[in-house]
């Protein structure tokens, strides 16, 4: 028998715990989405929180990923341009998001777009 998930196809528990830790993290991206597709949000929201969540999103970061290429965020120029920067951490985005949703904290943000689940409730 051999063990897919590791290249060398033997089995260890740390490999088996990322496998579920990988599913679960899958599951909870899928049950967002269908709950954000469901919603009545103009279709470019849709479209543009699907490609936030499923990582697409054409950040400097991740268009010149195998060049050397300037990567800092168009905005500031202090950080690489990638999506935790981009939409949480950038000082123009944070008063953007201050300006939008004046009674949210962007401290509940800090974990990062790993902790998709508790975006949930603006689709909902």
């Amino acid at each position: 028998m051999i063990w897919v998930p590791i290249g060398n196809g033997k089995f260890t528990i740390k490999s088996a715990s990322n496998l579920l830790v990988q599913r679960n993290v899958a599951h909870s991206k899928s049950k967002l989405l269908m709950r954000m597709w469901k919603t009545n949000l103009p279709s470019k929201v849709k479209v543009m929180a699907w490609q936030m969540i499923r990582n697409r999103l054409s950040t400097r970061d991740r268009v010149f990923s195998n060049l050397y290429i300037d990567r800092s965020c168009s905005f500031c120029d202090s950080q690489v341009e990638d999506l935790d920067h981009l939409f949480l951490h950038c000082p123009f985005t944070k008063e953007v998001w201050k300006l939008t949703f004046p009674t949210f904290s962007m401290n509940s943000w800090n974990q990062g777009f790993v902790n998709l689940a508790r975006l949930s409730f603006f689709f909902t």
